[in-house]
């Protein structure tokens, strides 16, 4: 199966969208891209599909894509949704070999659906704690009157001076 020049564009588009979604799987991407149902020469396109793997990631039409898919959509568009993220970890879960990873894996999956209620710590406080910085003094009604309470706290303070000595 040949490819011509736009397809091979198209496929590079195509290339991109799919590798920002999962980096780490160029191989599988590419023998997507090349599988076309039915068709039993599926089968010798793993060498094409090997090549396209090492050499497209670093392609300029591919890396101009992801720029513009990513300018575009954004980053966040390309992480798994809540359903794929389950799925990947119940698959994990399933084929790891040990128990400990079992077990964490699929209390992972279980917390993420919502079969494991986290506690809540309701705290309620009713405490207030109000600091004005603004001291309020009643303020006399008559000059004589304001004398009078100047001159008994003054006398106050010296007597409170004489018994500290």
């Amino acid at each position: 199966m040949e490819i011509s020049d736009f397809d091979e564009i198209a496929l590079k588009k195509k290339f991109a969208y799919e590798l920002l979604k999962a980096p780490k799987d160029s191989l599988k991407i590419a023998r997507e891209l090349l599988t076309t149902p039915n068709d039993i020469s599926n089968i010798y396109n793993v060498g094409k599909a090997l090549k396209i793997s090492q050499l497209w990631p670093v392609d300029p039409v591919v890396i101009a894509e992801k720029e513009k898919l990513l300018r575009d959509n954004g980053a966040k568009h390309f992480l798994p949704s809540k359903e794929e993220f389950a799925r990947e970890v119940l698959d994990v879960a399933r084929s790891a070999g040990d128990f400990d990873t079992k077990h964490k894996f699929f209390k992972l999956y279980a917390e993420s659906q919502g079969f494991i209620e986290k506690p809540t710590t309701n705290i309620t406080s009713n405490t207030q704690n109000i600091s004005n910085r603004v001291m309020v003094m009643p303020a006399p009604t008559e000059d004589s009157h304001w004398e009078k309470q100047l001159l008994v706290q003054q006398q106050s303070l010296i007597n409170d001076a004489k018994t500290i000595d």
